[in-house]
């Protein structure tokens, strides 16, 4: 039996980890990759790229930089 820390993270905070990078939901990250592994699914990541990749976000960081970021690199689409 496995004693390893498993953690599913809502995509909510994986997006604030991403534009906020001093936030609460960052630092919660941050433990979270620090203390065990991080678990996600192909959903998940996909919606992680259809709310990355919303105009909204244009205020934070241009479209095509969010293309070129290794966290959006190999997402489902």
């Amino acid at each position: 039996m496995t004693t390893d820390l498993r953690i599913v993270v809502d995509t909510n905070v994986i997006v604030s980890q991403l534009i906020l990078p001093k936030s609460t939901p960052a630092q919660a990250m941050r433990a979270a990759l620090r203390l065990g592994k991080v678990l996600t699914a192909q959903a998940q990541l996909r919606e992680l790229f259809d709310v990355a990749m919303r105009p909204k976000f244009g205020a934070y960081v241009s479209a095509e930089i969010r293309l070129e970021e290794s966290f959006l690199k190999g997402l489902p689409r």
